[in-house]
C-alpha cells in the first residue's frame, strides 16, 4: 500500500511539473529548446511559460485558445523585440478564442494592420484576457484603431510605455472598446502617438465605465481631429463613463480641432482626479479640454493651455456640464472657458473669479503660488491663497471628497497649515487645499491633527482621542 501511494504521488507530480513547462527561446538550439517564439507556441499547452533570450524576433505571433506566459528571460541583458517587420500585427489573440496570455518585459515593435485593421502591435479581441507588465510598444502602425494597442477583451496593462504608434483612424497609442471590455490600466507613459481621427494618445469608446486609469503620464500625443491625449467616443446611444486618476497631461495637441487633452462626446462622461493639465493646446477651443457630454475635475491643475479661441483652457457646448471643484486653473486669456454649456466652477482659482474675497461658490482670482512652474513644479508655496481653500465635504461627480485621501504625490490630503486660516467649506475642521497637490507644512502635520493615528484616514477612533486632546489644548 506504501509504494502505491508513493507511486501516485509521484505520478501527480510528474503530471503537475508536465502541465507547467518552461520553454526556452534563443539564436541556438545548441543552448535553447527552440529559435522562434512561433516554434514554442506551437510546441506549448495551458500553463506554460515561454522564456525568451534578448534578442529582435522577426515574427507575427497568433494564440488561440492557450494559457500561456512570454516573458522576457534577462531584462537586464537587452530587450526582446516581437519585430513585426511591417509585414502583420506583432501579436494578434483572435475574436472569442478563450487565450489567456501574460507578457512580461517585451518590446512590440514595427507591427501593422491590413486595411481595416486595428492593433498594429497587439490586439486583444472579446473573448481573450491578457496581462501585460512592463512592456514596450512603438512604431507600431494600425489602419484603423489602436495603432499600439487595441482591446475588447479582458486586459491589464501595468508599467508600460506606448511611444510612437499611430491609427489612422482612433486610439494612436492605445484603443479600448466593445461591451465585454474590463480594463485596468496603470503606471504607463503614453507619449508621442498620432491619430489621424480622435484620441492621439488614447481611445475609448464602450458603454458604462468599463476601464480604469491610473497613475498615466499623457504627453506629446497629437490627433488630428479631437482629443490630442485623451478621446472619450461615445457607444451609439449608450454613454461611455471614464476616471482617470493622479495622471499627467503634457504637451498634447489637437491639430486641428478642440481638446487638446481631454474630448468628451456629446454621450458621454469624463472624471479627472489628482491631475495635471499642463501646455496642451488646440486651435478651435479647448486647448485642454472640449467638453461635448459631462466632465467633471475635482483637484486638478491647469497651466499654460492654449487655443487660438477666446479662452484657452476649457470649451463647452449648449448641451454639456462642466464642473470643476478645488482646482486651479492658469491660463493667458481673461476667461478659462468659451461656449454655451454649463460651466461650474466652485472652490477654485481661475482667471474670471473675483480678485480678492471668493465668490458665493467659493471660487477667486489669485496668484497660486506654484513652487517652480517654469521647470514643472506645480507644487504650492508656503503662504499660497491655495492652501486650506479648498471644499472638503460633498459628492461631486460621484466622487465624495472625503474619499480623496492623498495627493498626486501620494501625500496625504487634509493637512492643517496652522499659518493659514481655513478659507473653504472643512471636514473636521480641516480644509483640503486647491490643485493637485496637497502643501506639506515644513513641520509636518498641526500639532492638533483630526488624523488621530496618522493613517491618513478619519474615522470614529479618531475622535475621542481628538476631543481629548484638543480639550488639552494639543499639547
Amino acid at each position: 500500500m506504501t509504494r502505491i501511494t508513493a507511486s501516485l504521488a509521484l505520478a501527480c507530480l510528474a503530471g503537475s511539473a508536465f502541465g507547467q513547462v518552461t520553454r526556452t527561446v534563443g539564436p541556438s538550439l545548441a543552448f535553447f529548446d527552440h529559435l522562434t517564439v512561433t516554434a514554442a507556441l506551437a510546441a506549448s499547452s495551458n500553463g506554460d511559460t515561454i522564456s525568451v533570450e534578448p534578442d529582435t524576433y522577426p515574427e507575427n505571433l497568433v494564440i488561440s485558445g492557450l494559457t500561456v506566459t512570454i516573458e522576457n528571460a534577462d531584462p537586464s541583458a537587452g530587450e526582446v523585440i516581437i519585430f513585426g517587420q511591417g509585414l502583420g500585427r506583432c501579436l494578434l489573440l483572435p475574436a472569442d478564442a478563450g487565450s489567456n496570455v501574460t507578457l512580461r518585459d517585451l518590446v512590440f515593435q514595427g507591427g501593422v494592420t491590413a486595411v481595416s485593421g486595428s492593433g498594429g502591435g497587439v490586439a486583444v479581441s472579446t473573448g481573450n484576457t491578457a496581462l501585460i507588465e512592463r512592456c514596450v510598444f512603438r512604431n507600431n502602425e494600425a489602419d484603423r484603431d489602436g495603432g499600439g494597442l487595441f482591446a475588447e477583451g479582458v486586459v491589464t496593462v501595468r508599467g508600460s510605455i506606448f511611444e510612437n504608434n499611430l491609427a489612422k483612424d482612433d486610439g494612436g497609442g492605445i484603443y479600448l472598446g466593445d461591451t465585454d471590455l474590463d480594463a485596468t490600466l496603470e503606471d504607463l507613459i503614453i507619449r508621442n502617438n498620432m491619430s489621424e481621427s480622435t484620441g492621439g494618445g488614447v481611445a475609448y469608446q464602450s458603454a458604462g465605465e468599463l476601464a480604469s486609469f491610473t497613475r498615466l503620464t499623457i504627453e506629446n500625443n497629437t490627433a488630428a481631429g479631437q482629443g490630442g491625449g485623451f478621446a472619450l467616443l461615445g457607444d451609439g446611444s449608450n454613454a461611455g463613463v471614464v476616471r482617470v486618476d493622479d495622471s499627467t497631461f503634457v504637451g498634447n495637441a489637437s491639430l486641428n480641432s478642440r481638446g487638446g487633452a481631454f474630448w468628451v462626446s456629446d454621450l458621454d462622461v469624463g472624471r479627472a482626479v489628482n491631475c495635471l493639465f499642463i501646455d496642451n493646446s488646440a486651435p478651435l477651443g479647448g486647448g485642454a479640454v472640449r467638453n461635448e457630454g459631462s466632465f467633471d475635475a475635482i483637484n486638478c491643475t491647469f497651466v499654460g493651455n492654449e487655443s487660438d479661441a477666446a479662452a484657452d483652457t476649457f470649451d463647452t457646448t449648449s448641451s454639456d456640464t462642466t464642473l470643476i471643484v478645488n482646482c486651479v486653473v492658469v491660463n493667458e486669456s481673461a476667461d478659462s472657458h468659451v461656449g454655451a454649456g454649463v460651466f461650474l466652477p466652485l472652490f477654485s482659482i481661475l482667471p474670471e473669479g473675483p480678485t480678492g474675497a471668493p465668490n458665493s461658490n467659493g471660487s477667486f482670482d489669485a496668484d497660486p503660488m506654484f513652487i517652480d512652474a517654469a521647470n514643472g513644479n506645480y507644487r504650492l508655496m508656503a503662504g499660497s491663497p491655495a492652501i486650506d481653500a479648498g471644499r472638503s465635504l460633498g459628492a461631486f461627480g460621484g466622487i465624495e471628497i472625503t474619499s480623496l485621501l492623498a495627493d498626486l504625490d501620494g501625500n496625504v490630503r487634509n493637512l492643517d497649515d496652522t499659518d493659514t486660516p481655513n478659507s473653504g467649506i472643512p471636514a473636521w475642521e480641516l480644509n483640503i487645499d486647491l490643485g493637485a497637490y496637497e502643501f506639506q507644512p515644513a513641520g509636518g502635520v498641526a500639532d492638533c491633527p483630526a488624523d488621530q493615528n496618522f493613517d491618513g484616514r478619519l474615522t470614529p477612533s479618531d475622535f475621542n482621542a481628538w476631543v481629548l486632546n484638543f480639550n488639552a489644548g494639543c499639547d
